[in-house]
């Protein structure tokens, strides 16, 4: 209802009609961190795992709420999870068909790793499902590239490393080189599917579920 004042609208009354959503549930984003612990934990390389649990757990609550960009795609609570979960799932339909020896346990990991750094790259209000640039972590690590190179590196991975820096495949799209093995290659073509055909808004994930 309202009435009208000098040329103005004035609001009495307003009802919900529908609640916009956010994001993924706290239900849904625990049941995709658990699939990604079980993939994790299945690795046999023992240092590997130890790392990516280490960087998880360290940082839980980000991994679980983190979205996977601002506008382009997966923007909203629970938006890395299910980016990771999409490239995982990509990467298990493919490996039946592909031809080439190609090592899984690393590309598996270059889905869970490759956005790792997003989680401080990028910030969400739990309330509004707002994402914003951190400032300060770019000002640091110039992007999330950077963060995850740097951390795979440290961490002596770098065939992991070689994969992260690669993922973007060119200098223009923000990849730091472009990719020089089967598996970088391979998994810069996961990542792009899930960001052009994966389920990329608010409401794409709603009419999912």
């Amino acid at each position: 209802e309202y009435i009208e004042k000098f040329n103005n609208l004035k609001i009495k009354q307003i009802k919900l009609i529908k609640e916009a959503s956010t994001g993924l549930s706290e239900a849904e984003r625990q049941v995709m961190f658990d699939k990604i612990l079980e993939i994790i934990n299945s690795f046999k390389n023992d240092k590997l795992k130890t790392s990516l649990l280490k960087v998880i757990f360290e940082n839980e609550n980000l991994f679980k709420t983190s979205p996977a960009a601002k506008t382009h795609h997966h923007n909203y609570i629970g938006g890395l999870l299910q980016h990771i979960i999409e490239c995982i799932e990509f990467a298990k339909a493919l490996f039946p068909v592909i031809p080439v020896d190609i090592n899984h346990e690393l590309i598996l990991t270059g889905c869970i790793s490759h956005d790792l750094g997003k989680m401080f790259e990028y910030t969400i209000d739990l309330e509004s499902g707002v994402v914003a640039i951190n400032e300060k972590f770019i000002n640091e690590w110039i992007s999330h590239t950077h963060w995850g190179f740097s951390w795979a590196n440290q961490n002596n991975f770098p065939e992991i490393a070689h994969i992260i820096a690669s993922h973007h495949l060119i200098k223009d799209f923000g990849a730091l080189v472009e990719p020089q093995t089967k598996e970088a290659e391979l998994f810069h073509s996961l990542d792009y599917m899930s960001s052009r055909i994966g389920r990329l808004s608010v409401e794409e994930l709603v009419s999912s579920i």
